[in-house]
């Protein structure tokens, strides 16, 4: 399920799926973060160096927003700075190796 932050909500049973797929999984983003607490305590007694980083979505306003994203708050005096195509022929080369 993709959220209006753009980020995709497994469920437990998406998540069970992908891995006994044999799919990677270092990050889930669910709405229940039990079950990956679970898991990661599981790893964690049995001595397996294997953990899920998990978190909750987020409500848009700490980690992704979108306004912010499309200002790039640039000065008003760099929009208008004129900007010269760079021509690199006049260079050369040096025919010897670096050593």
């Amino acid at each position: 399920m993709l959220n209006s932050d753009n980020e995709i909500i497994v469920s437990e049973d998406t998540l069970v799926e992908l891995l006994l797929q044999g799919k990677q999984t270092y990050m889930a983003t669910m709405q229940n973060t039990i079950p990956i607490e679970r898991y990661n305590h599981f790893c964690s007694l049995f001595l397996i160096d294997d953990t899920i980083d998990v978190e909750t979505p987020s409500n848009g306003s700490d980690k992704y927003n979108k306004e912010l994203v499309e200002n790039w708050f640039m000065p008003d005096e760099y929009k208008t700075y004129p900007v010269y195509a760079v021509s690199y022929t006049h260079l050369t080369l040096p025919t010897t190796p670096y050593v």
